[in-house]
């Protein structure tokens, strides 16, 4: 009987005009590893996106346990016992390892609520049992590059798939990271588990595979058995010719005789940079080598200025150097090459020859035009140089492979014609073909005079092409090697000697730093808002006798509680990612369609508010369809909303109309026992709202589509629904507004107040969430509500007039922000 699990037959597939995958066919069994290689843009991750439902086939089919396989979305995948790791990550990073883990899935208490104990200690367990000495509660954005990678393998296997598919696992991972990866896969092929692997360290696929399956331009072409798969072999196929192999190359080079062109003495940065000190000279190329975390990367930002040195002294030529910028740093000829091309290193949704162009602007300018057939004709012939197919210069550079994305990214350095040069992982994804030609790039670069600071976790490339070989751990250089003594056994030496403890040195000299950092970070918002609204109580009732008059409390209640209810709403469309400017509308013509009911049918009290109610559904369906089906920007889709409603409330009626059912006017502005019943009323959202939030399926949903779409997607959970929910409750919550503003009114005013809706926003922003998504506290926004109905209260028992009043309020409301602003700033540069 065969083990065949997942049959691959005749697999096509077509991005517009560019063909990547030409009629593949193979077999994958239980128990076994097969490795799938190729040059970049063969079609490896293409193929395994396929399996795992992201991309449908354009031809052929697959078949799965004997039955046709037909994968609609990686959500049906995964039920079919598929699991994937992609070279992406796809962890949610403001969310902790146990959530990520376990996205959507289980662990409910009888009530349905999240049982979040069981959840940690579920999650504990499994990272114990692989050997990760990880905190499951520790959010995942603390967590390195690596140990984000390590988690993403532990949540795919800990699904016990019967296919795993890993794409570049070990592209972030240490030797001793990678071993412990390839214990859990042997682990899992001992239990049954199929696995497809996609790897460019072709050691990895020797060590590793069972079978080999080789790609080039998108076909098979070439199949080898366990006995066969030799590294030469796996290149020949790969490229379609023979490649010699590059010994090591510093013997053949003079070495680096020039002058200084690059120095940096006791640079620090705080919290993670110490005392560096080195120069390089011109022609040389100085190699960084270290373990993940150890500080390179943060080293070649603070040349490049975008880390702010805290102290220390560079000098460019002999003369001293201020880069405070990158544009500065360009300008002064220096040019990196990202570690992260994706988000640092390319401008998608532009074509290659751009982003080749990118950095070099001001050197392609016809009197401050770009000169396109200059820009053309110089990514043309860098193309050539970094053995780039010269036919993608016109293409969209997302349509790249992930290999040639790199490749772009080197260009661009190169195009700058800097004379030093910050390669970060140069080669990472490159396959093995264009890792030479890089490597000659390299040199040549070197050879033409230019300073070279390489860094990679490569270090067989550290000793291929340095000529010196500086070695950090935990920001600082623990020593250089020259000559014959770099070695990957003397790097790696240095890297894992005994750690110098400073930590009592640290916090005697950042202590109170770091405690007004601590006080004003984000995780502390809520405390902060919570001290700046006691203290306008206590300044309201020292400075006015009325202050804490009933009366006066209960008018803060009224007067906040509209807020309360449009904070609600918007906080979970924001926190979904997107936006609602129609509210103010919405909230609008729901109170004129009320009126108009009421006034035709006196009698029927329940027609009006269900209507009223109606109307808002119909409003948040026709936002969020035209956000998802639509594909509109949601600022756009929700403004035009906005502005349609206006015109139909002022077609329905050009003045205020009323009367507004009694029982609104009895709820909005009664009290039961001398509190108002809104307080009431808030309180009960309040709990409900923080209870779907954080406890239920939905609100950890609404947070992990708001981080990212894509990742939502890839994670099986249904995007579409989630962001149609999110302005479901945010146009119902405005329909309870209306109501709330009609029971105090009295009547129904057919003009819009946008004020309502920018309020509503800013109070979410600055209780803690953020306009990218992914984001938000319940609780902050609502201290943020009751601060500024306090100030305003505050100020006008002090005699400050109306006007005044709004230019405090606005000015508080920019001091907050740019207070918060800063600190996630400093928190994310260093400075």
């Amino acid at each position: 009987m065969s083990n065949t699990v997942l049959s691959f037959s005749g697999i096509s597939k077509r991005f517009g005009d560019f063909q990547a995958l030409h009629d593949v066919g193979f077999d994958l069994k239980s128990g076994e590893v097969v490795g799938l290689v190729g040059a970049n843009g063969a079609g490896k991750s293409t193929l395994l996106k396929i399996a795992a439902g992201v991309h449908p086939p354009s031809g052929g089919g697959m078949v799965l346990f004997g039955r046709q396989y037909i994968p609609s979305s990686p959500q049906l995948a995964k039920t079919a016992g598929i699991a994937s790791v992609f070279q992406e990550l796809n962890l949610f990073l403001n969310m902790s390892v146990a959530e990520n883990i376990f996205v959507d899935d289980g662990f409910r208490n009888r009530f349905g609520l999240i049982d979040w104990k069981a959840m940690r200690e579920a999650a504990a367990g499994i990272l114990k049992a692989s050997g990760l000495q990880i905190a499951p509660s520790r959010p995942v954005s603390e967590l390195s590059i690596a140990q984000q990678q390590m988690v993403e393998i532990v949540r795919a296997l800990a699904e016990k798939p019967k296919i795993l598919l890993l794409d570049e696992p070990t592209a972030s991972l240490s030797e001793d990271q990678t071993a412990w990866l390839f214990a859990r896969v042997r682990e899992a092929v001992a239990a049954g588990t199929a696995v497809l692997y996609v790897s460019h360290r072709l050691d990895e696929v020797s060590e590793l595979c069972d079978r080999c399956v080789i790609l080039r331009d998108g076909r098979l072409v070439a199949t080898l058995e366990k006995s066969e798969i030799r590294k030469d072999l796996l290149i020949r196929h790969m490229v379609g010719r023979e490649i010699a192999s590059a010994g090591p190359r510093r013997a053949e080079r003079a070495g680096a005789e020039g002058g200084i062109v690059f120095e940096c003495e006791e640079l620090s940065v705080r919290g993670k940079l110490r005392n560096i000190s080195f120069n390089v000279r011109s022609g040389e190329i100085l190699g960084i080598a270290g373990l993940v975390g150890a500080g390179r990367t943060e080293l070649l930002n603070a040349v490049y200025g975008i880390l702010r040195p805290t102290d220390g002294v560079l000098r460019k030529e002999g003369d001293e150097l201020s880069v405070r910028h990158p544009r500065q740093a360009i300008a002064r000829g220096i040019a990196p090459v990202s570690e992260d091309r994706k988000k640092e290193g390319l401008f998608f949704g532009e074509t290659v020859t751009c982003n080749l162009n990118a950095s070099a602007v001001a050197n392609r300018s016809l009197l401050a035009f770009i000169d396109r057939r200059r820009e053309r004709k110089r990514a043309g012939g860098i193309a050539g140089r970094i053995a780039l197919n010269a036919g993608h210069l016109p293409d969209p550079v997302e349509r790249l492979s992930g290999g040639n994305q790199q490749k772009v990214v080197f260009g661009r350095a190169l195009l700058t014609e800097a004379d030093l040069l910050l390669l970060d992982e140069p080669t990472r994804g490159v396959d093995v073909g264009a890792r030479e030609d890089i490597y000659a790039v390299i040199e040549e670069s070197a050879a033409a005079g230019k300073g070279v600071i390489l860094v990679s976790s490569d270090w067989e490339e550290i000793v291929k092409l340095a000529d010196r070989a500086l070695v950090m751990r935990d920001g600082q250089i623990v020593g250089e090697l020259t000559g014959e003594q770099i070695d990957e056994e003397a790097m790696l030496h240095l890297c894992t000697e005994q750690k110098q403890r400073r930590e009592e040195e640290q916090q005697a000299r950042g202590g109170l730093r770091n405690l007004v950092g601590s006080l004003f970070s984000a995780s502390n918002r809520i405390a902060v808002l919570a001290f700046l609204l006691a203290a306008v109580f206590l300044a309201g009732s020292v400075s006015s006798p009325f202050f804490l008059n009933r009366i006066n409390i209960s008018n803060l209640a009224w007067q906040s509680f509209v807020y309360v209810l449009l904070t609600i709403g918007q906080l979970a469309v924001i926190i979904c990612g997107g936006i609602d400017l129609s509210v103010s509308a919405a909230m609008t013509i729901i109170s004129v369609i009320g009126i108009k009911i009421y006034q035709a049918f006196p009698d029927s009290l329940l027609l009006c508010l269900a209507a009223m109610l109606a109307a808002g559904v119909l409003i948040g369906l026709l936002n969020g369809f035209l956000v998802v089906r639509g594909r509109i920007n949601a600022f756009i889709a929700t403004l035009g909303v906005g502005i349609v409603l206006q015109g139909v409330s002022l077609v329905l009626t050009t003045k205020p109309i009323a009367p507004a059912p009694q029982i609104l006017k009895t709820v909005a502005n009664g009290s039961w026992l001398g509190i108002p019943i809104v307080v009431y009323l808030g309180l009960a959202l309040f709990a409900v709202f923080s209870v779907v939030l954080r406890q239920t399926r939905f609100g950890r949903r609404l947070y992990a589509v708001g981080e990212s779409d894509l990742k939502a997607r890839w994670s099986g959970l249904p995007v579409g629904s989630i962001k149609i929910g999110s302005y479901l409750i945010s146009t119902v919550m405005a329909s309870l507004a209306a109501f709330y503003l009609l029971g105090r009114t009295g009547g129904a005013e057919p003009i819009v107040d946008p004020r309502l809706t920018l309020d509503s926003i800013a109070y979410c922003l600055i209780g803690g969430a953020t306009l990218a998504g992914g984001r938000g506290s319940l609780g902050g926004s609502l201290i943020t509500i009751l601060l500024m109905i306090m100030l305003l209260n505050v100020l006008g028992h002090s005699g400050v007039g109306i006007f005044y009043q709004q230019i405090v309020r606005a000015v508080l409301l920019l001091v907050i922000v740019i207070a918060y602003n800063q600190v996630e700033s400093r928190r994310h540069t260093g400075i």
